[in-house]
């Protein structure tokens, strides 16, 4: 009868410790993704969004005008490799009141990084020329956060006679001065 009640409470035991095992040793598996969506902004600095080519000098007019590049022009944030593209709104600068038009492509563009901007670029600092279509400027091997690009502006690849007839008494602006206009879009792509 020992023998019997003995392995009787064993046995209460053991499926006792079996239960309590088969709870304890239950378990579950979860997923855990990180998901990485391109983000990317380009700015152009709110101080710098006119750039003005004043012709006031005999010497501007025969040597045409390059402007000191404008500092910390360009501000991007990527999440990885991309290019930086320039464009304008069309094929020529025009004016509101005459029918004269110069094209764009006399003005050439040259981004460089700001001092800080540390990271190695694919292509930088080539001097390009205007174009209504996409231009590449800035083409980056990784992506990074405010990063800040210096950007010269430059129309002395034309130093002819080209804007001696751009003047025009009828048509002047608050300076005394005819304006012929263009937009400039700065577009970044995920490459």
């Amino acid at each position: 009868m020992k023998t019997k009640k003995l392995v009787f409470v064993c046995s209460l035991i053991l499926f006792g410790l079996g239960s309590v095992n088969s709870a304890i040793a239950q378990t579950d598996n979860v997923t855990l993704n990180l998901k990485f969506k391109p983000v990317q902004t380009i700015m152009v600095n709110p101080g710098q969004e006119t750039v003005d080519f004043l012709y006031q000098t005999e010497a501007d007019y025969a040597n045409g005008v390059t402007l000191a590049a404008k500092t910390k022009h360009l501000k991007v944030f990527s999440t990885g490799r991309f290019q930086v593209d320039v464009k304008t709104s069309g094929a020529n600068f025009t004016s509101g009141n005459t029918a004269i038009t110069i094209p764009v492509s006399n003005v050439s563009v040259k981004a460089t990084a700001s001092e800080g901007n540390e990271r190695t670029y694919a292509s930088i600092g080539t001097v390009v020329p205007l174009s209504n279509s996409d231009q590449m400027i800035i083409q980056s091997n990784g992506g990074g956060r405010n990063l800040e690009f210096d950007v010269e502006y430059d129309n002395t690849a034309d130093a002819t006679d080209a804007y001696i007839d751009g003047y025009k008494s009828s048509q002047l602006d608050g300076d005394g001065a005819t304006v012929f206009t263009t937009t400039l879009t700065y577009s970044i792509t995920t490459i």
